[in-house]
């Protein structure tokens, strides 16, 4: 069971580049089509003076709103399950404890 393609990347040697802290769907209509993207937020303190960044990606298209707003549910809910958020991550945006 330790298929490499399966790993979500977020644990010790992780392949992905940065650290995703939330994932949300978004449904939208493109010629004719209802089209689902997925935005995933990442901390990335080496990227200037906004160290959160946006990572959009088009995940699929469907013939009815409803569809696409049923993929979208079902997108996020999985992305949620698979992201934690980082455990410094009120300390590195300045909360006081």
């Amino acid at each position: 069971m330790n298929d490499p393609r399966l790993q979500t990347g977020f644990s010790g040697s992780s392949p992905v580049p940065f650290h995703a802290m939330d994932a949300v769907a978004h449904v939208t209509q493109e010629n004719g089509r209802w089209v689902v993207l997925l935005n995933v937020l990442s901390w990335e303190p080496g990227s200037g003076d906004h160290p959160v960044v946006n990572h959009w990606k088009r995940i699929c298209d469907c013939s009815t709103e409803q569809e696409a707003v049923t993929k979208a549910s079902w997108i996020e809910r999985a992305a949620g399950r698979t992201i934690r958020p980082l455990s410094d991550f009120q300390t590195r945006m300045g909360a006081s404890e």
